[in-house]
């Protein structure tokens, strides 16, 4: 079951930069080429490339061995963050006998989902080596830290709608005592090979996920908002051919923040990573130009299923159910992209090839959440359309999805990469 093969994916992708570090390794045992943006860009048709940023982002595509100026891009965008907690520069507070680590929130969180859940440090660690400095992935593969809840008997108001202070209640414990040096600490457990200069840790949740359900029809794990659209875009990229387009595959890092970030949706990493392989092809600014305007784009990123205790919380028509569907995503405000064209191409595609969909909006007076699909549109403009899957608990610490919709998602990327996605005089067609 795929949804196996997920579980493991989530495990070795505890945090942004563990995961571009995992889907590097698995592009590169897939033939691909990595590329450096302090380099320049030599490129063949017919092989397949990848380059990072900052070590939290992530661009591959492949090349068709027959594309020329008439050919576009074929883009699967989604985010590689989740929410959570991040160790501050100073990381450890001591005091009554026990130590602490300190951390701030990262993106929108359901507080209570950290309570009483074995948990541990993944991201980087910034090393300085024989006048060297580098980043490097880093997570710790066992329970660290735990933050304890307050019993029931000194917090009685805990189960009535009780305001959680991320400074006063979230703080981990992590050891006994008054004094931990966290940087040797850090080195010593990592087996670090050089100075700790800085890090960028964050908490993640150490349960494996499982698959649970009647007939095993769901599956709950950690940061399946949005690891499933990674994982999904990475399968289906690997496991595709196409000869006259090119198939680009891009995580980005900082959605749950905004993207304002050098490796974020808002900021120029498709751009400029499009451009520079189209100069690298021969093709000048005009040409790249119209490459971008017969292109499409899907913004995956996970939508919200209805809640068997909350049903009224969705809208009473566009709403999704898990394990019926591909997740279609409107909004008339422009949160999601998906207009009635990109979306009629897409349901089309999903048509042909017996894939499930279906529509979801938010209720009228209920604001949703937004994705990296129009902040990627400002800085190019594309034909696209914001999909997911539909799950419960977003932003919780242990999310739950169902088990035929990541297949469907699985076979949906494959289908997508494969096909070939045309516009002549305004007119769309999608060819095999």
């Amino acid at each position: 079951m795929i949804s196996n093969d997920f579980i493991d994916f989530v495990r070795q992708s505890p945090t942004a930069y563990n995961c571009v570090e995992n889907v590097k390794n698995v592009l590169i045992a897939n033939g691909f080429n990595e590329l450096s943006e302090t380099e320049e860009y030599h490129l063949e048709k017919g092989k397949k490339y990848f380059v990072t940023r900052n070590g939290s982002a992530l661009i591959a595509f492949t090349l068709g061995a027959k594309i020329n100026a008439n050919s576009s891009f074929q883009i699967v965008a989604s985010h590689c963050d989740s929410p959570s907690f991040k160790l501050k520069p100073e990381s450890i507070h001591a005091g009554n006998g026990y130590v602490s680590l300190n951390v701030e929130p990262y993106g929108g969180m359901i507080m209570s989902s950290f309570l009483d859940r074995p948990l541990s440090l993944g991201g980087r660690v910034i090393v300085e080596k024989d006048g060297n400095i580098c980043s490097q992935a880093v997570y710790i593969d066992r329970p660290l830290c735990l933050i304890p809840s307050l019993c029931i008997h000194f917090n009685r108001d805990v189960n009535n709608c009780y305001k959680f202070n991320p400074q006063k209640d979230l703080q981990p414990l992590f050891s006994l005592g008054d004094k931990v040096d966290f940087k040797e600490f850090l080195k010593d457990e990592l087996k670090i090979d050089g100075e700790i200069l800085n890090y960028d840790l964050f908490l993640y949740n150490y349960e494996r996920g499982a698959i649970f359900g009647k007939e095993n029809e769901f599956f709950v794990c950690p940061r399946i908002d949005n690891l499933s659209s990674v994982f999904t875009s990475l399968n289906g990229l690997i496991n595709s051919h196409n000869d006259e387009k090119i198939n680009v595959m891009a995580i980005f890092d900082n959605e749950e923040v905004g993207s304002s970030s050098l490796q974020g949706a808002a900021g120029d990493f498709l751009k400029v990573t499009l451009m520079r392989l189209a100069a690298s092809l021969g093709l000048d600014e005009k040409k790249f130009l119209k490459m971008i305007a017969s292109s499409f784009m899907i913004s995956a990123d996970n939508g919200h299923a209805k809640h068997p205790n909350y049903p009224e919380i969705t809208d009473v028509d566009n709403y999704a159910l898990l394990n019926k569907g591909i997740l279609i995503k409107y909004n008339a405000s422009l949160s999601y992209v998906t207009d009635g064209l990109s979306s009629s191409l897409l349901m089309s595609l999903m048509k042909k090839h017996n894939l499930p969909y279906q529509s979801f909006t938010n209720r009228s007076d209920i604001r949703g959440g937004s994705t990296l699909g129009n902040l990627s549109l400002r800085q190019l403009s594309l034909l696209s359309v914001d999909i997911g899957l539909p799950q419960l608990a977003m932003h919780s610490l242990y999310e739950t999805a169902g088990t035929k919709d990541l297949e469907e998602m699985t076979q949906l990327m494959k289908v997508f990469y494969n096909s070939k996605i045309n516009v002549v005089n305004g007119v769309w067609s999608i060819g095999e």
